[in-house]
């Protein structure tokens, strides 16, 4: 069965038209060497602004017109961590601004890397308490594959039109219980324990197993 939490996010949505308009300090200073690469992903977000939440004072960058940034760890002062928030920007997939906000949680491994996007999945699992093994279900049921590495899970390049819009739809119910003063953490607990799949699994409309249950 669907919580009554969980149907409230999927009847808050536009479903058609979304689809349709988605077609197509005292902390660790460690020492550096990488710069690190990434795109912010809703649609590729333009000249949004990129918060280090646990660095000392909240130092910002921007991304450019692709949505694409970069940053050195080395120039960020000290961190704790390099989790990251988005806002702000347009939305180069349907061209207007983007109203939400965008996470990634920095699970220790930020530093060694060179590359992250950030995307409504990271933000799933930004305000996710559970294991790595249970977020697994959040995937599944969401659609995903169950091993999908979030922290470089890009659709836009690798061209899945279906896997865009399901991720449109993810950010969507994210903001909609944003507005509504809800949970977002209530809401990943929800989906993880769903026995339905939110999406069918050959195309990118939400399952009619859900909307009838509503």
């Amino acid at each position: 069965m669907v919580s009554k939490y969980l149907k409230y996010s999927v009847l808050a949505l536009s479903v058609a038209a979304l689809l349709s308009g988605c077609g197509g300090g005292g902390g660790n200073s460690s020492t550096v060497s990488n710069q690190v690469n990434g795109k912010a992903i809703d649609g590729y977000l333009a000249d949004a602004t990129i918060q280090f939440d646990n660095c000392e004072g909240k130092p910002t960058i921007k991304t450019d017109t692709t949505g694409s940034f970069s940053f050195n760890p080395n120039n960020l002062g000290t961190c704790t961590d390099y989790s990251m928030t988005v806002t702000g920007g347009t939305d180069l997939l349907l061209k207007t601004p983007f109203t939400g906000s965008l996470k990634v949680k920095d699970d220790g491994s930020f530093k060694n890397k060179t590359a992250v996007t950030i995307s409504p999945l990271t933000t799933l699992k930004a305000n996710f308490t559970g294991s790595n093994e249970d977020f697994q279900k959040v995937l599944t049921n969401l659609g995903f594959p169950a091993n999908t590495d979030i922290n470089n899970y890009d659709p836009i390049s690798s061209k899945d039109p279906v896997s865009e819009s399901k991720l449109a739809v993810v950010q969507q119910l994210i903001q909609n219980i944003e507005n509504a003063g809800g949970s977002i953490t209530k809401l990943v607990e929800e989906i993880k324990d769903s026995t339905t799949t939110l999406f069918t699994s050959a195309t990118s409309s939400l399952n009619q197993t859900i909307l009838n249950s509503i």
